[in-house]
């Protein structure tokens, strides 16, 4: 479905998705470049035929803490042009405007919208480490801005790598979503690319436009679509290295593939965020002409826990204190296999008057996964929030964590929960061995069981002893898996790049 255009914020309705299939359109989507849609127009003038910085003065790109990138735009005959900023915009409801927090007013510089003015590029670059060096200049590609465990890692990656010397700019294509709230609050300059489908060649003129206007040194794609238009920029930008990380074992096929392949020889490093996925990247990626690298994702290890947070994330969720709680916290699609907890859940816990079903997290099987809850006699027992900000503060609400997936690449999720000390029921697939040990860490059934799914669930919701040793067992686990450890190593890796194009 199109996204409304609103008169001043880009939005985007790619029609390709993040598991890597770009080539897709369909007349609905590719509608933005009709006569009767706006033209989108940059708003700095072009040096070679892509877009630059401004001379002097406020910079006139996606630069900035916490902005978000707007173009002006040339309206279809029929349509009220929107007046240059400073002028008297036409009305809008709330509704209209994708945040609400988002104000622009005379004097800003021309193209960006932020929480404040922005006085100069230097200043708003600065290097938090070394005030007197330039930082690492990272421009993160990726599909969309619903919420996910990827969309979640780059946020922290943007925000945490600015006290280490790199600033990023976030390239969006795709639909909106809350994402783009979490970016604004952590003061990351991100730019929507609206209405353009990937790998066409206006897609790639104007990703290469707004790297370079935000002057970037490495240019960071991620998963298989994003990582692919990414490498295309360098036909206009052939001195900035292309890195990406994939989060999943999902393998370009068919004609993505040889596409893949050479697109590989053209990027400076291909980074797995665990060992199953190393594996995957592996068996297409060519042997002697790729760079492959395992960047462990990472998580805060420093969360809340004990008996206050366990009562404020109840309260905030609605659950009765004394309740027991299983949950699930992420996307609710196929991959992900919510239906198989859901269905155990009803299956196994009807006679189970004081246990709770939550599942946190948006996605396209919600709908039936509700509708299938309502229509149970346990309908009161399970409870769905749809997409919510920073949701793993809700994680010391439950007494048991549930990750059933029937593929993962590394989930942050499966993670988070082994920080605070949750006990976990998984499948034993290969990327959540790599992670969780059988009657260790967790309790590991066969994939697709329902049965011994929740078996396991119901065994570890009546064995109190059993949970606090399979929770504490992980916390120490999770020791392994730091955000910051992460960080410093993606920095490493970014600094290299940039250094080896300016040798």
């Amino acid at each position: 479905m199109k996204a409304p255009a609103t008169p001043s914020m880009e939005r985007c309705c790619s029609p390709w998705t993040r598991q890597g299939m770009p080539f897709a359109s369909s007349s609905a989507r590719t509608s933005a470049a009709s006569d009767s849609s706006p033209q989108v127009v940059s708003s700095w003038k072009s040096r070679s035929g892509i877009p630059k910085k401004g001379s002097g003065g406020a910079p006139r790109g996606p630069v900035g803490i916490g902005c978000t990138r707007v173009s002006r735009r040339t309206e279809a005959p029929g349509k009220r042009a929107v007046p240059p900023l400073g002028g008297t915009a036409p009305s809008r409801s709330a509704k209209d405007l994708p945040l609400s927090d988002i104000r622009r007013g005379a004097g800003w510089a021309r193209g960006v919208v932020g929480l404040g003015r922005v006085p100069s590029l230097a200043a708003s670059m600065k290097n938090e480490m070394h005030p007197t060096a330039r930082p690492t200049r990272v421009a993160h590609v990726m599909y969309g801005l619903e919420m996910g465990g990827l969309e979640q890692l780059v946020v922290r990656l943007s925000q945490h790598g600015r006290e280490r010397g790199i600033d990023s700019v976030v390239l969006a294509l795709g639909p909106d979503g809350p994402v783009r709230e979490l970016l604004q609050r952590a003061n990351v300059p991100t730019v929507w690319l609206g209405g353009l489908a990937g790998m066409t060649p206006a897609a790639i003129r104007r990703l290469a436009q707004e790297v370079d206007a935000f002057g970037a040194d490495v240019v960071h794609g991620h998963d298989v679509g994003p990582w692919l238009n990414a490498v295309a920029t360098r036909t206009l930008r052939p001195r900035t290295p292309v890195m990406g990380t994939f989060h999943q074992t999902v393998e370009p096929q068919g004609k993505l593939r040889p596409a893949a392949m050479a697109a590989a020889m053209f990027t400076q490093s291909l980074v797995a965020c665990g060992s199953e996925v190393r594996a995957s990247l592996e068996r297409w990626s060519p042997k002697l002409l790729s760079n492959v690298v395992t960047i462990e994702n990472g998580v805060p290890l420093e969360v809340a826990t004990g008996e206050e947070a366990r009562r404020a994330a109840r309260e905030r969720l609605g659950l009765p204190q004394d309740a027991k709680v299983v949950g699930y916290l992420g996307r609710l699609s196929e991959e992900k296999g919510p239906d198989l907890l859901v269905d155990a859940f009803l299956r196994h816990f009807a006679d189970a008057k004081d246990t709770h079903l939550v599942m946190i997290g948006p996605g396209p099987m919600e709908a039936s996964l509700r509708a299938r809850a309502a229509a149970s006699p346990l309908a009161g027992r399970v409870h769905f929030t749809g997409a919510l900000l920073e949701a793993s503060k809700l994680l010391p609400a439950f007494d048991v964590y549930v990750q059933p997936s029937r593929r993962e690449g590394r989930s942050l999720s499966l993670l988070e929960a082994m920080a605070v000390g949750l006990p976990t029921v998984s499948h034993a697939i290969p990327a959540i061995r790599e992670v969780h040990s059988d009657g260790q860490t967790a309790l590991l059934v066969k994939s697709e069981d329902v049965d011994a799914l929740g078996g396991a669930v119901k065994r570890l919701a009546h064995d109190a002893e059993l949970r606090s040793r399979l929770g504490e067992a992980a916390k120490r686990e999770a020791q392994r898996y730091s955000l910051s450890t992460m960080v410093d190593t993606y920095a490493k890796l970014y600094r290299g790049a940039a250094a080896r194009a300016q040798a």
